[in-house]
């Protein structure tokens, strides 16, 4: 996974892991949620993913949030549907709904929220060696 934003149904991020510092988050999740909420309105569906360059934003709204992962073109889709479950699964069982729906929007909530998905990736990792070798 290269990069990754969580976003609240408003826009605002709440969790980014990114690799470019010359984008603005803030400005980059507000752009995604505008371009869902019209692709919802236009089609009554979200946006799945936005392809620029050889760049791809694969995007999932679970419980009025938006988890977009960028991916480097030639990855494989399972691979990305199974790394963006994994990360879905882990934000929603380290943030339960009552910690969610209570947040008072101080963002330092999210902060050890990297250390879960590396935890994880390195899970899967060690599953992914036993199986192989």
């Amino acid at each position: 996974m290269n990069d990754l934003w969580i976003l609240s149904d408003a826009g605002i991020v709440l969790f980014h892991r990114h690799f470019d510092e010359k984008l603005d988050d803030q400005l980059f999740g507000a752009l995604l949620t505008a371009l869902n909420s019209f692709a919802e309105e236009l089609v009554k569906e979200g946006i799945t993913n936005l392809k620029i360059g050889n760049s791809v934003f694969h995007i999932k709204k679970k419980h009025e949030f938006l988890f977009v992962m960028h991916i480097k073109e030639n990855y494989k889709v399972k691979k990305i549907q199974e790394e963006m479950e994994n990360v879905i699964t882990s934000f929603f069982n380290t943030y339960p709904k009552e910690i969610l729906e209570n947040w008072d929007g101080d963002m330092d909530l999210f902060k050890g929220f990297e250390a879960k998905i590396t935890d994880n990736l390195k899970e899967t990792a060690k599953k992914f060696e036993k199986a192989f070798w």
